[in-house]
């Protein structure tokens, strides 16, 4: 009947349980950030409450088959309904297939999105699954059941750390600093389970983080020389060590890099949509990391992408077109993902806006704050992307080296 129960920290925006309606309800969908919903009947028709955006139904439509489910889309914030005949209705979301003109051998239950391809699944109520930009893993389409499929969810991120736990992050500062070989590394304490390394990153940036002085922002993929000695220390410390890597924006299709016209969306990359083009871009800048990664013979289960240095800041390493470097971001979760990782973002809530608009593909989240603390892991001001707070950075902690070195590292502390 349209009525919403909420439970937990899920908040209460309003309901069609006291409204009579043309037919009943049968799917619901949260906004990215979880400040609204849409609600879905079987006819088609749609009610957003609360931040959800309404961008049209089929509820003054013939329908070949009843609606029965509905997935949000965090790119663009639309959403797509499903038909049990696996017809897709696509709203203010792209539109990848559907099996709408298939004969299936039994009817789809459910839809649910990926937000780190911005795909969908659709699943029948044999198990069947049906991928749409989306990885596909197995399903349950040739398994005698016991009884019928009835929807599908995505499974959520499984966070790696405890609450409380802290650590540090390093990278390639640290190799100018303290050297490159295993033996001039101390045992970086008190490390209680958080180290995170920096791969790759963008060769004007200094050991701050910012242009060197009388450099600017050369778009130039730069490796951390020392990785596998920061990790193997990392190991050492008693910490499972996760990986980051930095991101930029794609530069002009006029310097003809080829990462901007070889990947995923390099059709429509070729004929110039600079859309595309980024999204192929984030794609490879992933990919090298990775695969830079994989030669020092360092791995990790969970990647962080580097999202800062907006249009107009000293480090000035994004453009000032939000929605195309949303497409950078998304491009590297979409690498990340084919890698069979977890993708997850560091930033903090004003770099996060000025350079990615509203793009919440909801991941985990690493909160940038050099003056957080336990508070900041519960802090409404300080989330972006849609995410939940995995880490938060909170300022920094002075470490010895063998040698007699004094650096200042940044400090973690886990949600």
């Amino acid at each position: 009947d349209g009525g919403i129960f909420s439970f937990g920290d899920a908040g209460f925006y309003g309901s069609m349980g006291a409204t009579k309606l043309n037919a009943p309800v049968v799917g619901i969908a949260s906004t990215a950030d979880g400040k609204g919903y849409w609600e879905v009947a079987s006819d088609g028709g749609i009610f957003s409450f609360g931040d959800a955006g309404f961008y049209g139904s089929m509820g003054a439509t013939k329908l070949n088959a009843p609606v029965v489910g509905i997935a949000s889309d965090p790119l663009t914030g639309g959403y797509w309904l499903v038909g049990s005949d696996g017809g897709i209705f696509s709203f203010n979301a792209p539109f990848y297939g559907s099996m709408g003109s298939t004969k299936l051998n039994a009817p789809v239950v459910g839809i649910a999105s990926d937000p780190l391809t911005g795909g969908y699944w659709l699943v029948g109520s044999d198990g069947g699954i049906f991928s749409f930009n989306a990885p596909f893993y197995g399903s349950m389409g040739s398994t005698k059941l016991n009884a019928p499929v009835v929807g599908i969810d995505m499974a959520p991120a499984i966070d790696p750390y405890s609450p409380g736990q802290n650590g540090v992050d390093e990278s390639w500062p640290q190799c100018a600093q303290i050297g490159t070989s295993q033996s001039d590394f101390a045992t970086f304490g008190p490390n209680t389970g958080v180290a995170v390394v920096g791969t790759t990153f963008e060769s004007s940036l200094n050991l701050e983080g910012q242009p060197a002085s009388g450099q600017t922002y050369q778009n130039t993929f730069a490796t951390n020389s020392c990785l596998a000695s920061l990790y193997q220390q990392a190991v050492a410390s008693g910490a499972h060590p996760s990986l980051y890597a930095v991101l930029w924006s794609a530069p002009p299709a006029s310097t003809a890099d080829p990462n901007l016209f070889s990947g995923p969306d390099s059709a429509c990359a070729t004929n110039g949509s600079i859309y595309c083009q980024a999204f192929d871009w984030g794609y490879n800048l992933a990919n090298g990391a990775i695969t830079y990664a994989s030669s020092q013979s360092v791995t990790s289960n969970l990647w962080w992408l580097d999202v800062e240095g907006p249009y107009g800041s000293s480090a000035n390493l994004w453009s000032s077109n939000t929605a195309v470097n949303a497409q950078v971001i998304a491009g590297a979760i979409a690498q990340i993902d084919q890698r069979g990782y977890q993708a997850g973002i560091y930033s903090d809530s004003y770099q996060y806006g000025e350079i990615a608009g509203s793009y919440a593909p909801g991941l985990p989240i690493w909160i940038v704050d050099p003056y957080g603390s336990s508070a900041t892991c519960s802090d409404a001001s300080q989330m972006f992307a849609g995410g939940i707070p995995w880490l938060v950075q909170i300022g920094y902690v002075t470490m010895t080296d063998l040698s007699g070195n004094v650096d200042n590292l940044d400090s973690d502390l886990a949600c």
